[in-house]
């Protein structure tokens, strides 16, 4: 009998992050954004880099306090992400948004 393995935060993120540079790096290679696509762009970015560390000392602390300092600062990361998806909705098709969004909030609902 097999046993169906969870994947870690980290790795939800990890798919998460890979998704969203798939689509990104696509759209940069078509053509011009504007300077308020580019900076949500760059938060997308920011957001998912930060979040892979929060993620990171999230599964790594080893008191309940260190793990609520992380969730706290993994949750801000999470609505920058989120927010900045949503405003790149000329990017990211409704598909991919609600995709992502679902991806995202499972792990939100992860986190302590």
């Amino acid at each position: 009998m097999k046993v169906a393995l969870v994947p870690s935060l980290l790795q939800q993120m990890q798919v998460i992050e890979r998704r969203i540079t798939v689509i990104l790096r696509a759209s940069i290679e078509k053509g011009d954004h504007t300077k308020s696509q580019q900076k949500h762009i760059a938060t997308v970015r920011l957001a998912c880099s930060e979040l892979k560390l929060d993620i990171r000392d999230y599964e790594y602390a080893e008191t309940m306090a260190e793990q609520q300092k992380w969730s706290k600062i993994a949750k801000h990361n999470i609505l920058a992400l989120h927010t900045s998806l949503m405003a790149l909705d000329t990017i990211f098709s409704a598909v991919d948004i609600a995709e992502l969004s679902a991806k995202i909030e499972l792990l939100q609902s992860e986190l302590q």
